[in-house]
Order: C-alpha cells, then sequence, then structure tokens
C-alpha cells in the first residue's frame, strides 16, 4: 500500500541558523560537544517571562543561541526566529513531545507568538496525535488573528487529519476564502482523506479544482492516483493519466510509479 506523497512545502524565507564556531586550529567548523538543553524538563521550570529570560541567558551563555544585546549592551532574550528555529528542530527530531514542551515555554514566558511558531507546534501535534493540542492551538490562532493565514490554516488541516479528524479538516478548508487557499491546502485535503481512508472525498476534492481555478501539481496526482487505486477507481485513473499527458507533466519515479501502482489495482 503506497502512502501519500508528502506535502511541498511553502516557499517561505528560511529562518537564521547560527554556524558552528571555527576550530582553534582553524580547520573548519567545530562540532558541538554539549547536548542540547532537556526542553521537556526545563519546560516545567518556567511561568513567568523572567524565569524564561533566565533559562534563555543559560543557553546563550552554553553556546546554544547567538547572544542578543541592546544598544546598552545588556543580554536580551533571543529574538523571535531563534525560538522559532529550536521549536522547529524539536517539532521534526526524534522526540516530538520536546516541541510540544518547549511550545509550552514560549506560552509561559509570555512571547509573542508568529505564524511560523503556530506551523512548527502543529507539526508536532499531528506527529504527536494530541487532538485536544491541536484544538486549542486553533482557539489561541484564531485569538490572533491568524484565521486568514494560509501557512497556519493549512498546518491545522494537517494536524487534524494527523488526529483522524476529517470534519474537522474540512470545516478549516472551508472557512478559507478562496483567494486565500492555494494548492497546498487543496493537496492537504485530498492527501488527508487518503490517508483516512476516505478516497471518495478525496477523488471529489480533485473534481472540484478546476471550478476553483486551481491548477494540481505532481502532489495533486499522485495523492489522487493511489485514492484511484485504492477504490479501484479506474475511470477517474484514466482521466488523470489524461490530465498528465496532455498538461505535459513529467513522468518522475512518483508520478510514474503512482500510475502503475493504480492500473495494476484497477
Amino acid at each position: 500500500m503506497r502512502s501519500p506523497l508528502p506535502l511541498p512545502k511553502h516557499n517561505r524565507s528560511p529562518l537564521p541558523r547560527r554556524p558552528f564556531p571555527s576550530s582553534p586550529s582553524g580547520d573548519g567548523p567545530a562540532k558541538p560537544t554539549t547536548r542540547p538543553p532537556p526542553w521537556d524538563h526545563l519546560a516545567r521550570r518556567v511561568s513567568t517571562a523572567e524565569q524564561l529570560r533566565q533559562l534563555l541567558s543559560q543557553a546563550v551563555v552554553a553556546g546554544f543561541f547567538a547572544p542578543v544585546t541592546s544598544s546598552g549592551g545588556e543580554l536580551q532574550i533571543p529574538c523571535l526566529p531563534i525560538l522559532n528555529s529550536v521549536l522547529q528542530t524539536l517539532a521534526g527530531g526524534r522526540s516530538p513531545e520536546h516541541a510540544a514542551s518547549f511550545y509550552g515555554v514560549m506560552r509561559r514566558g509570555a512571547v509573542a507568538l508568529d505564524d511560523y511558531t503556530f506551523t512548527f507546534a502543529l507539526k508536532a501535534v499531528a506527529r504527536l496525535r494530541r487532538p485536544r493540542s491541536g484544538e486549542e492551538l486553533h482557539s489561541l490562532s484564531l485569538k490572533l488573528g491568524f484565521e486568514f493565514n494560509v501557512f497556519v490554516q493549512n498546518s491545522l488541516i494537517h494536524a487534524y487529519f494527523a488526529c483522524g479528524m476529517p470534519a474537522t479538516a474540512r470545516q478549516v478548508f472551508d472557512a478559507l476564502p478562496h483567494e486565500v487557499g492555494d494548492v497546498v491546502s487543496w493537496n492537504s485535503m485530498i492527501s488527508g482523506y487518503v490517508q483516512n481512508d476516505q478516497c471518495g472525498e478525496a477523488l471529489r476534492m480533485f473534481v472540484e479544482m478546476p471550478g476553483r481555478s486551481v491548477v494540481p501539481d505532481v502532489t495533486t496526482l499522485v495523492n489522487s492516483l493511489i485514492a484511484c487505486g485504492r477504490s479501484r477507481s479506474a475511470n477517474m485513473g484514466r482521466g488523470i493519466h489524461a490530465v498528465v499527458i496532455v498538461n505535459g507533466f513529467k513522468l518522475d519515479f512518483f508520478l510514474g510509479s503512482s500510475l502503475i501502482d493504480m492500473y495494476a489495482k484497477c
């Protein structure tokens, strides 16, 4: 059974990353010699902005963050992009529960959140399959005015599907204005329906795309072909094959193998 193709990332500017310091011998970058802070343990010690400032100041001294200073030379809390970079690393790491803990640190430290914060926190929610956490982030995102932010809304859709809540994911999608939603939003829906064994709904989403002036991409076609194969929808599969030919899509590994898989199952 083929898994849906991973969704493409948005073309957003990458968060700043601190390079490794040079080795004393000048032979290139030196690898860090200390382990990352145990955020899941430290999170329980932070309940105020002052405690967060102290914690991050210690992390700066230990070399985990580049220092951020004011005009007077006073050490400041690392800026939000650096905190988001930590959250992103933890959310994509082996233990995404550390990302949930670090998000709690940011909340208790009264850090102002942005769309990157929500995107990375929701990635951790999706990996951990924590629907209640997803609902809490959803509520907070609405409160902070991110209801029309396509990055946050697409992350919510993905998180709800990962938590087995396709109806709620559809509500998020339907609430997006047509001019805000993009092909990634549609891909999130199609892929999510496939993951939740609702291939008929996935194919209905594909059929709706031309009427909304949304042009499918390779990810759309691959996940739609997977839905055809699983639901034995041969006619729809041939129609998607025709879309591939007419629009000149290159038969790369994913698209080519999806077509073969679809025809084999149908």
